[in-house]
């Protein structure tokens, strides 16, 4: 397993305390996990330590725009592996060139499952135990994408929500029926009711399933080649120019936070 850390967000959401220099995934304002340590951490800095801990970190590879290499280095160390966005566009392209390096110069075989995370997470130990659930699971489906799907805790507009039925009689895998985009909390409820889980932006594919969409498409698979046409690439997230507006079979591993 390979994961790709997405750290490529603008912060409007706390502007003006974030920006497009200092997003909310850099800002200190987490409390740490040790009781000894007084001193606030940001998101990034606790996630890696959740990797690190879960003894993921040295599969990760950090995807960001250019404008943030520095700050990432300042809070995680020099060594960190980065992909870096030459322009910002969105989650399909900053997966794909990630996907491209790891293909170009790390040599990834083409059936290794990458599994994709955004670094704004605050989630427990069960949280790093399913991702690694995930990636086991997906890796004996013949699912071409798979998500991790949280259980709602109240109506909520702000999340996207996923219906699923059984998959293959799985304990935890189920197939995906459809996906409702944000919606009203009157639905939300109504969705809740049904069974519905909240897409956690959480998701697997093996890494030749990718560049052979690449392909299809007429992109480059050479990291070299893709980042000079990188600008050229659609401005699309990789939920909608994949999954939620595509037909592909999707598993679901069912993650619930108490």
């Amino acid at each position: 397993m390979k994961i790709i850390l997405l750290s490529g967000g603008s912060g409007k959401r706390l502007w003006p305390l974030s920006n497009d220099y200092r997003s909310k995934q850099f800002i200190k304002v987490m409390g740490t996990d040790n009781p000894m340590h007084e001193c606030q951490t940001s998101m990034l800095q606790r996630v890696w330590a959740h990797l690190n801990v879960n003894d993921l970190a040295d599969s990760v590879v950090i995807t960001a725009s250019g404008i943030q290499q520095e700050v990432i280095q300042s809070q995680l160390g020099d060594e960190v592996p980065l992909v870096l966005e030459p322009v910002k566009r969105d989650t399909f392209p900053a997966i794909s060139l990630a996907s491209s390096f790891l293909h170009t110069h790390k040599n990834v075989r083409d059936d290794e499952v990458i599994v994709v995370m955004p670094v704004d997470v605050d989630a427990d130990e069960g949280f790093y135990a399913s991702i690694k659930q995930l990636a086991i699971e997906f890796e004996v489906s013949k699912a071409n994408i798979g998500l991790i799907g949280l259980n709602p805790t109240h109506p909520s507009e702000k999340f996207g929500y996923i219906l699923t039925e059984p998959f293959q009689k799985h304990a935890t895998l189920l197939k995906v029926d459809r996906f409702v985009e944000k919606p009203s909390n009157v639905e939300a409820s109504n969705l809740i009711s049904l069974g519905a889980l909240w897409n956690c932006g959480v998701f697997a594919f093996r890494l030749g399933y990718l560049l052979g969409r690449l392909e299809a498409e007429n992109w480059p698979t050479q990291y070299e080649d893709l980042l000079t046409k990188y600008h050229l690439m659609p401005a699309i997230s990789f939920a909608y120019q994949i999954y939620i507006i595509g037909t592909d079979l999707l598993g679901v591993n069912e993650y619930s936070r108490d």
